[in-house]
Order: C-alpha cells, then sequence, then structure tokens
C-alpha cells in the first residue's frame, strides 16, 4: 500500500452519506478510542456506489474538519485499492488504528483485507481470499503471527465493525501481546525534562566528554579541548545523561570519572577468541564504557534487583553474545520489553565487523532511547550525540550491524518532581 501513498488522491464521500456519519459519530464513544469507525460510511458506499472509477479520477482534495473520515480509491496493476480512514490528524496518520484497505480486481471481488490495529507502526491483520478461514498478523510491518482463525466470509469486512474484527485478536489469545492498552507519556515526558534535556543542545566534538571537575575534554588523551569548541560525542553524550539521572539521587553529586569508564572489562572476555585484539584495537571500548555507566548508576543509586542491566533475553529475536540482537529486531524487542514493564529506558551500542582485517565486531557508536505509549501507538524518541534524532534514521543509519540493549530503571517518584 505503501505505493499508492505518493500518489494520493483524497475525497471526502459524497454528500450522501453525510448523515450516516452524523450518526456514526454520536454512538462511537471518543473518551478511549481515538478515531470514529468508518462502518456505516463502508456499508453505505458498498451497497449505492457502482461507478467506482469515478473516486479514481477525481482530482480534489477534501475532509470534514467535524468527522475528519477519508477515502482513498486508487487503481494500482489493475485492481481496485481503497482505504478507509478516520483519525485525528488524516494527513499524518491514514495507516493507523481503527482505519482499513481493501484490494479488489476488477470484476469487484474482494481479494486481500488489511485492518490496522496500531497508529503508524505498519501493525495490521491481512485477510487473503486464498486462505479461507485464516488471517495473518503483522506487528511492525513483520509478520506476527499466521493462520488466526475466523469464521466469517472475507466479504462480510466491508461491513463489519473495526471491533468485531479486532476481537478476534483477543479470540485467539494474543491481544495482549500486541495491542496497547496504557499510556505512559506524562512519566517519560519528565525523564526527558528532568535527565535528557539539559545533555543535548552541546556542540558535537569528536572524542568529547566532561571530566570529574567539569572540564571538556578528550576521552583518549584527556587533555583540554579548546574554549570554541567544547562538546561531546556519543559517548560523552551518554556519560552526561548518567551524571544527570545520579543527581537526582546525589544532589551534591557533578560528574563521573572518564578513567573509571574508560577500563576495559577483560575479564568478561577471558578465554574468548577476541580478548586478543582488546589491547591493540579495543573494539569493545562502546560497550565497556555503556556497562561502566550502568553500574556506577545502580551503586550511586543504590539499585539492587530492580538495576541497570544488559538485556539479553528477548522472547523472539536471537541474541548474539558478545554483539547483542539484529538492529531489524530492535522495535519489537523494546516493544515487547515496554508491554512487561515501561518504567524503563535504554542505552543502545551498536557494533559492526571491522572492513579490514583482523574481521572483529566494533562497538563504535551509542545512543538512547526513550519509548512511550499513547492513544494506541508505539513511540519511540531517540536522543544520540546532544541532539535528537530519529527512529527511522538510527536504524538507516545502522542497518546491517547488531546492537546491545541496556535497560535503565526510571527513577521511582520522578512523576511527583
Amino acid at each position: 500500500m505503501k505505493s499508492i501513498l505518493n500518489k494520493n488522491i483524497l475525497i471526502f464521500l459524497p454528500p450522501l452519506f453525510f448523515f450516516l456519519l452524523i450518526f456514526n459519530h454520536s454512538i462511537y464513544s471518543e473518551d478511549r478510542i481515538k478515531y470514529i469507525d468508518t462502518v456505516n460510511l463502508r456499508k453505505a458506499f458498498f451497497l449505492k456506489e457502482d461507478n467506482w472509477d469515478k473516486f479514481t479520477k477525481k482530482i480534489n482534495h477534501k475532509i470534514d474538519n467535524n468527522n475528519r473520515i477519508g477515502f482513498i480509491c486508487k487503481i494500482v496493476n489493475n485492481n481496485y485499492e481503497m482505504h478507509f480512514y478516520s483519525e485525528e490528524n488524516v494527513w499524518n496518520n491514514i495507516y493507523s488504528h481503527g482505519s482499513i484497505s481493501y484490494k479488489f480486481n476488477k470484476n469487484k471481488e474482494l481479494l486481500k483485507v488489511k485492518v490496522y490495529y496500531q497508529r503508524n507502526n505498519d501493525s495490521y491483520l491481512l485477510f487473503d481470499k486464498k486462505k479461507r478461514g485464516k488471517c495473518d498478523v503483522y506487528l511492525f510491518g513483520r509478520l506476527y503471527r499466521k493462520n488466526l482463525a475466523y469464521y466469517f466470509s472475507i466479504d462480510s469486512l466491508k461491513y463489519l465493525s473495526i471491533n468485531s474484527i479486532l476481537s478476534l485478536l483477543d479470540s485467539n489469545k494474543i491481544g495482549k501481546e500486541i495491542l496497547i492498552e496504557k499510556d505512559d507519556l506524562f512519566l517519560k515526558e519528565k525523564l526527558i525534562q528532568k535527565i535528557i534535556i539539559p545533555s543535548i543542545n552541546f556542540k558535537y566534538v569528536r572524542d568529547g566528554a566532561r571530566d570529574e571537575f567539569g572540564n571538556y575534554v578528550y576521552i583518549l588523551t584527556g587533555e583540554e579541548q579548546k574554549k570554541n569548541e567544547q562538546g561531546l560525542n556519543c559517548s560523552g553524550f551518554v556519560k552526561e545523561i548518567a551524571d544527570n539521572y545520579i543527581k537526582l539521587f546525589i544532589p551534591s553529586f557533578k560528574w563521573l570519572r572518564i578513567s573509571d569508564l574508560k577500563q576495559g572489562r577483560t575479564n568478561e572476555r577471558k578465554n574468548n577468541s577476541l580478548q586478543q585484539y582488546d589491547l591493540e584495537y579495543d573494539p569493545f571500548f562502546g560497550l565497556d564504557w555503556a556497562k561502566t555507566i550502568a553500574d556506577n548508576i545502580n551503586k550511586n543509586c543504590n539499585y539492587k534487583i530492580i538495576k541497570a542491566e544488559e538485556y539479553n533475553t528477548d522472547t523472539n529475536a536471537p541474541y548474539f553474545k558478545n554483539r547483542g540482537f539484529n538492529i531489524e529486531d530492535l522495535k519489537e524487542i523494546l516493544f515487547r520489553d515496554q508491554q512487561k514493564d515501561s518504567t524503563y529506558f535504554y542505552i543502545l551500542i551498536f557494533n559492526r565487523l571491522r572492513n579490514k582485517r583482523p574481521i572483529i565486531p566494533e562497538h563504535h557508536h551509542l545512543s538512547v532511547i526513550v519509548p512511550y505509549f499513547k492513544d494506541y501507538h508505539f513511540y519511540l524518541r531517540v536522543f544520540e550525540s546532544a541532539e535528537e534524532t530519529n527512529f527511522t534514521q538510527l536504524i538507516k543509519i545502522h542497518k546491517d550491524e547488531k546492537v546491545t540493549i541496556i535497560k535503565v530503571p526510571i527513577p521511582l517518584g520522578l512523576a511527583q518532581k
């Protein structure tokens, strides 16, 4: 469906459907569910409209500001592709929780249907005429579960309400795995404002960090940076966040010592085939730096059981020792962990294989990611090298790499501060 979006023809259905929209709006609760079910609009369209081609040729864009229900119709590869949606921000969120897409052949026979259950995450149920009585579940654009049973004709999807269709997730006992029921934006915003925001908007300086006296120095040599070039790199930025974190518990605390963070954790790689490269190439610098930061958080904040630590036990994605997870699994991993307990944020350490001998992994970049849930959507805010970036960019840059994940507890009582 993404190919359609580039050539969207958005139209609002003709006035003869207007009373249906009013009726639909009045019966649908908006106190928790932030969309209007298009079921009545779909019924009216499929029962009364015979000339679908006229919708594909319409060039004017119309959006009703009160109901915000939209319709897209396009001919793609000699098939009709339609999308019905209702969203607070129709321009950006048309493939969202509650929207529904259809594919028909030229004879108007229904071939496939997508029913979306999250906002903006390419998460949907896929019904295919070729798989009678079985549908597949996609999460973040990837196949999550195959062959969920259903007991109605595929044509009835033109008239069923979204809630009726999505009830398949609960009847097949996977609703709690993939549906979002909680909002935790307030807590995550507190974390960002108190701990992360004070660490951004520094100038990016290669190998830059602040030492235990607050001086801007180069990590490798310890030399002070020039006055007009003071700033942080990704390692210095994560350290700055850790410094702010510890200050919440110890107001008199200043900064962690760089010399402590630079110590290699060679004992953890004892008898490992990569140990011989530690001294010459220091491929584990980023990983050791982040793990030692986690240890310092635990020590200064008196964390024992709930603490900052590496996450390596995902139920679905494979974990590789000394390397972490495949980058393409990252969003699902964080989603699953947040579903279990959303009172954490994460330090990410990316590693890639050297492009020359010896071919060993080098942990070359760190970032911080804060996930949160709001209105059926899983958001990811990304911070790196003293600025806020975005998750799509992060994944694109680090394509084909692996990532180690360190979970850090959100301080208890932060919401009250």
